[in-house]
């Protein structure tokens, strides 16, 4: 199930980056800087530099933490199990939102086609988290 979650993130996040790259092309912040503006630099690397990594990585460790709610520390299911499992997913729920916060934060400083898709990825994940919170709530038996 979880790798069927993790392929289709991927396929998906793949997707949101294509349509972002074709959306923004005409944008300021993706327009070719001037001479003397191509020489900013973050931590004496130039800022291209910095910033040209794949999606593809971002994606999966954002992804990855999605699983880390069904990780288990209780070998019996029981009913006691269930409010674990919601505060797991609600601390998901904050850390998704969180870094989401920074991830627009970071678009409004250094705005780059990566930023704008990371800020995008982690809204969307964690609308996800909260409705599997949701979920979570609902079928709690406590």
């Amino acid at each position: 199930m979880f790798a069927m979650f993790a392929v289709c993130y991927i396929m998906g996040s793949l997707f949101l980056w294509n349509i972002l790259d074709w959306l923004t092309k005409n944008f300021y912040f993706r327009q070719q800087a001037a001479p003397d503006e191509s020489q900013a630099n973050l931590g004496g690397k130039p800022v291209a530099k910095v910033f040209s990594a794949s999606p593809v990585i971002f994606s999966a460790i954002i992804g990855a933490a999605f699983a880390l709610p069904f990780i288990s520390d209780h070998p019996a299911p029981h009913v006691g199990n269930w409010l674990g499992m919601v505060d797991r997913t609600s601390m998901l729920m904050y850390a998704y939102g969180l870094l989401s916060l920074v991830c627009w934060i970071w678009m409004i400083i250094l705005p780059t086609l990566l930023t704008l898709y990371l800020a995008i990825n982690t809204m969307i994940m964690c609308g996800l988290s909260m409705w599997l919170l949701l979920i979570v709530g609902a079928c709690s038996p406590v």
